[in-house]
């Protein structure tokens, strides 16, 4: 009886831990400017070199 409980119990875990696929996917342009962006973040970063990619996905919020 134990076992069966442990199973459905990490079913269930392993199910909720996928997160809700009912929006689309964001590409592109649009990603960057529908999430905000911490402009201090993104100065210091850009400030020690790192590509404009790497400092948006940093600093987004």
């Amino acid at each position: 009886m134990r076992a069966i409980v442990i199973l459905i119990a990490l079913a269930v875990a392993g199910c909720s831990y996928f997160p809700d696929r009912t929006e689309p996917p964001q590409r592109g342009a649009s990603s960057s400017t529908s999430r905000g962006i911490d402009t201090l973040c993104m100065n210091d970063c850009l400030g020690s070199n790192g590509t404009k990619e790497f400092c948006e996905d940093r600093c987004s919020y």
